[in-house]
């Protein structure tokens, strides 16, 4: 049996925008006159915690610094947006195989954000024309929803919309803490790993996958890493 609906749970489980991210965060470290620098396994590391405003607290304590988070998280998105301007990014392995195999099953495609929707729109400018908001039946952001970048907020939108019961969409997600949304209005999700999952916690019952794929919309169980 396959999946009735997918919702990809956050921009980053749809684009491949870890390098562009991580490099936008070490411009605003250099900018604020900290000699932090994010590699790509630390990154990874921190995408157990909630969201870059935790990430960067987290690592202040961690550096015996003091800074100002929200302003520094401000530097990095807006950084994150000029860099967008003339990146071109692509769909994260196996996005469009998994896009297609819905389409052939005419299987709607949500996408719920917890990004502004400015920022869901430059990566989708980002990744055109390989990938187009076209794709989506429904697109979901933060300032569709009262709660400041809830994203279990952003997912009732999607419920409502989709009017497919919870336990028959797909979630596919790349964080802890977005397989904890999915979870938490019943959608049961699977996580993008990309092979750095070891240590994750995880809600009961989540798949584990390193990269999307056609395979995703079986409800099976796909092989832990």
């Amino acid at each position: 049996m396959s999946y009735a609906a997918v919702v990809f749970a956050s921009v980053g489980a749809v684009a491949d925008l870890e390098d562009l991210d991580r490099r936008a965060f070490n411009l605003a470290f250099h900018r604020a006159d900290l000699d932090w620098v994010w590699e790509p396994s630390r990154y990874k590391r921190l995408q157990t915690l909630e969201d870059d405003a935790a990430r960067i607290a987290a690592y202040a304590v961690d550096a015996g610094d003091s800074v100002d988070v929200a302003a520094l998280w401000q530097t990095k998105r807006d950084i994150a947006r000029d860099l967008l301007r003339s990146a071109k990014v692509a769909p994260k392995t196996g996005v469009l195989d998994l896009l297609d195999a819905a389409k052939s099953r005419n299987v709607p495609v949500a996408l719920c954000a917890r990004r502004s929707a400015s920022e869901v729109y430059a990566v989708m400018d980002a990744m055109a024309p390989t990938l187009s908001p076209r794709e989506f039946s429904w697109i979901g952001d933060s300032d569709m929803v009262k709660r400041e970048r809830s994203l279990a907020d952003v997912f009732d939108l999607a419920l409502c919309s989709m009017q497919v019961q919870p336990d028959r969409i797909l979630a596919v997600v790349d964080t802890p803490y977005a397989a904890r949304a999915a979870s938490a209005v019943g959608v049961p999700s699977v996580v993008l790993t990309g092979g750095m999952g070891a240590g994750w916690h995880l809600p009961a019952g989540t798949r584990v996958a390193p990269e999307a794929g056609a395979a995703l919309m079986q409800k099976e169980p796909v092989a832990a890493e």
